[in-house]
């Protein structure tokens, strides 16, 4: 029986019809999925990296805020400690 089927020019060019066709969508799907992921994974590095930047000009502001608090905190603690002391006296 097999051997009718691969004797048949017309039997055996469905065969290699459907093989090619099978072959072709495996390779669309298999692309279509690539295409899918490597979008993805774009949007995954481009959220990464505005999170980084993100996180560094928060902490160049915490810097800029822990120095400017720093020079004034000094003077407050004198004056609070001055003032504690009077109390005591």
């Amino acid at each position: 029986m097999e051997s009718k089927i691969l004797d048949d020019p017309a039997t055996l060019t469905g065969v290699m019809a459907n093989s090619l066709d099978r072959e072709r969508r495996f390779r669309a799907q298999r692309n279509l999925y690539l295409a899918g992921f490597a979008l993805t994974l774009l949007f995954v590095i481009i959220r990464l990296v505005q999170m980084i930047r993100s996180n560094t000009s928060l902490k160049e502001e915490l810097k800029d805020i822990s120095s400017q608090q720093s020079s004034t905190v000094p003077s407050a603690a004198n004056q609070t400690t001055a003032g504690t002391a009077r109390r005591r006296n």
